[in-house]
């Protein structure tokens, strides 16, 4: 069973396999309802999903070789575009902070970026991004800036930066030891923190902080689990982590005193066991109350915590 998840505005919206749906949840009425199921469109496990940052749109991705955008109007969702790169597992979807643009990324190493005010939503592709020498697992767009970052099986993590007539890699993280499965940026965007198969927890920050140049190791939290960590955010000074284990671990990023030699360090402050009944595939804090998030599992369970 694969979960996957994005978080909108008073919105969950989850990917299931095997049964191939997704399902949208509110909770505008204080209560959390089902909004929608959408169905028909994939014929293989749902990977990952994302709302645009206006709510209004939805992306997926899919092992069937294809990613669909869905279009919320009067009330409905219905599918509005469909893209197919290459006849490849789409892996990782994410919009940027403007909605106009999507990345995607694959199975066969690219990320590729679509336009969705082209004439026809998402038919043109922009820009494809080559460098990855493996499966590429995540893709995200910078909260606030032209610039992506990737992650893959390649154990690395790359950083894109729009060039004006094309994206291309500013620079190539190669700290963990084994694939990279997730990553998230601080509230500010000026800090990344990504989890890996190597059982770690990396903070990365920029030499410089205007720019966002230079990213170097900020600090490392070894041996988090005894299991790959496949999933991680970030919200106000609290990052929290899960992968192939039951088990959620929430940690506060803390000042160094001066005499310890100054910097940051990852301190764990909870740790939620049996927060499921097997895997947990992804965590994902609530952009509108600070401090919830998400959790979903191989035991088909969703579930709401608070910090």
């Amino acid at each position: 069973m694969t979960h996957t998840m994005g978080v909108g505005q008073f919105r969950l919206s989850f990917g299931f396999a095997p049964v191939l749906h997704i399902r949208i949840w509110s909770d505008y009425t204080g209560s959390w309802i089902e909004e929608a199921t959408l169905v028909g469109e994939h014929e293989k496990t749902i990977r990952s999903v994302t709302f645009s940052p206006n709510g209004k749109l939805l992306a997926a991705a899919s092992f069937d070789e294809k990613c669909t955008i869905w279009a919320l109007a009067d009330g409905v969702w219905d599918c509005m575009a469909r893209i197919e790169p290459n006849s490849t597992e789409v892996k990782s979807v994410s919009f940027d902070s403007s909605g106009q643009y999507l990345a995607i990324c694959t199975r066969n190493h690219q990320v590729m970026i679509w336009d969705a005010m082209s004439d026809d939503y998402f038919d043109t592709c922009t820009a494809n991004l080559d460098g990855h020498t493996q499966d590429v697992k995540r893709v995200l767009f910078h909260p606030n800036r032209e610039m992506l970052v990737s992650a893959s099986y390649d154990d690395t993590i790359r950083i894109w930066r729009d060039e004006g007539d094309d994206y291309e890699c500013a620079q190539t993280l190669r700290s963990h030891t084994s694939t990279v499965w997730d990553v998230a940026f601080n509230d500010e965007g000026d800090r990344i923190v990504s989890c890996s198969d190597d059982k770690s927890v990396i903070v990365w920050e920029p030499i410089d902080k205007v720019e966002l140049d230079g990213w170097q190791v900020a600090c490392t939290a070894q041996g988090v689990s005894d299991f790959p960590l496949y999933s991680v955010d970030w919200q106000k000074g609290k990052i929290i982590v899960s992968g192939g284990d039951d088990c959620i671990r929430i940690f506060e990023v803390q000042t160094r005193p001066a005499e310890d030699g100054g910097g940051i360090r990852l301190e764990k402050v909870d740790e939620k066991d049996s927060a499921h009944a097997g895997d947990v595939n992804c965590v994902r804090f609530s952009p509108v109350d600070t401090g919830v998030f998400c959790s979903v599992g191989d035991d088909k369970v969703v579930r709401l915590w608070s910090v």
